[in-house]
């Protein structure tokens, strides 16, 4: 049986959708459009008994360098942990360009009392 929390939602839909927000949040603060038409964002999710994965895809942003290995907000800033608090949920950030879309990629292995 799935690992529930107090509201009887599974844990580790508490912690992907923390994840989605999360990612989501940072394409439309700091995403840029390629061109002048606005950037699309969509959303793919999939699940199996051994992972979970979130596809977050900013279309039509112009390529964006991001260092997935760069430092941690400093704690007095207010912004800059985000990055951060989706690595520490997840078991792989990959960050892509595929045509004019730059796609995040997380992923979370499961174990058998998190699926």
């Amino acid at each position: 049986t799935a690992d529930l929390t107090t509201g009887g939602i599974p844990a580790w839909l508490g912690w992907l959708a923390v994840v989605v927000v999360e990612a989501a949040g940072n394409v439309v603060i700091h995403a840029v459009p390629a061109a002048e038409e606005p950037i699309e964002l969509a959303v793919d999710l999939a699940a199996d008994p051994q992972r979970l994965e979130a596809r977050i895809y900013e279309i039509g942003a112009a390529p964006a360098q991001v260092d997935l290995a760069g430092p941690v907000a400093q704690e007095h800033q207010e912004s800059g942990r985000g990055l951060a608090l989706i690595q520490a949920l997840v078991s792989r950030v990959v960050f892509e360009r595929h045509g004019d879309t730059n796609v995040w990629k997380l992923c979370r292995e499961c174990g058998q009392d998190e699926a």
